[in-house]
């Protein structure tokens, strides 16, 4: 009987000592308009300044030659020298910081010990645990004030003399095309001030049209040879939440934005832009690319291909 007796006290004290009761917190934790990078964070910029591609060399060559028989000179003798720039720089500045709205509803519960199923000095445990309620959502804005620009980096020199001997010598100058180094924009964007620049078609010529329209959009528009599309960077995320931790569930927002694609053909845009330039810069630009193509008649039955 007394064994039985002490069995019921302890079966009735361990069943004490497993009795506990959750305390439920409903708490609505929320932050809108809140700095991306945080109150004291550094904040982000994008500013790229990326060079595409350059071209810049200088050469010089000479070819033929020049003999002398019985002491008279007899021959054709060229100098080249040659003087290049083609290059192309991508650049884009103040964009910066952006914002957040996040809302995070959270339910914490609180497990603690029945009263009464410990003792003072005994050592106890209180549980805790939190869950997601719904209407989370986590929503950015990113900053859309910056400057966007395409460059266009030239500059070109080439000059021939030519001399030919037949017992006697002649010197002259047979191609002198000289664009000093320049740069224009091809493509400017700037949000701040409410203003895009890019090549159109205006009265049936080619010109720099000023407007506020975006994305632009090319297909080789008018003959320029170029192609593709530009406009500002806005990223639009999208949020999930991740509860793969049970104490560690993240709210997160992920997107990208693809905001400039394109492609130029060189030759093409210098001879459809040349039109448009200053003469003084244009028609030499359009006498170096019909160079590329043609054969220089010299004289004599000489000729440069």
């Amino acid at each position: 009987m007394k064994k039985f007796i002490i069995f019921l006290i302890v079966l009735a004290s361990l069943q004490l000592k497993s009795q506990t009761y959750t305390v439920s917190h409903y708490i609505p934790w929320s932050t809108h308009h809140q700095n991306m990078w945080g109150p004291n964070g550094q904040p982000f910029h994008l500013n790229i300044n990326q060079q595409l591609f350059n071209i810049n060399f200088n050469d010089t060559n000479t070819f033929g030659g020049i003999d002398y028989i019985f002491g008279l000179p007899f021959g054709a003798q060229f100098d080249l020298y040659t003087h290049l720039l083609l290059g192309s720089t991508f650049s884009i500045s103040g964009f910066h910081t952006g914002w957040i709205d996040v809302d995070y509803p959270v339910r914490i519960d609180l497990t603690f010990p029945s009263p009464q199923t410990f003792m003072p000095g005994d050592w106890i445990t209180i549980n805790s645990r939190y869950h997601v309620m719904n209407g989370w959502n986590l929503s950015s804005s990113f900053h859309q004030d910056g400057v966007i620009d395409l460059d266009l980096d030239f500059g070109i020199h080439a000059q021939l003399d030519g001399t030919i001997c037949f017992g006697a010598c002649d010197n002259f100058n047979i191609i002198n095309v000289d664009v000093p180094d320049d740069s224009i924009s091809i493509i400017h964007i700037d949000q701040q001030n409410g203003d895009v620049t890019y090549p159109c078609m205006q009265n049936g010529h080619l010109a720099f049209c000023h407007d506020t329209i975006l994305p632009i959009v090319f297909n080789n528009a008018w003959g320029t040879g170029i192609s593709g599309e530009i406009g500002l960077p806005y990223i639009t995320t999208h949020d999930h939440l991740d509860s793969t931790q049970l104490c560690h569930k993240q709210l997160i927002a992920q997107g990208d934005d693809p905001y400039a694609h394109f492609n130029i053909d060189i030759i093409q845009f210098l001879s459809a832009i040349a039109g448009i330039l200053p003469p003084s810069t244009g028609q030499p630009i359009l006498n170096f690319i019909n160079m590329l193509h043609d054969t220089i008649n010299i004289g004599g039955g000489i000729s440069i291909e």
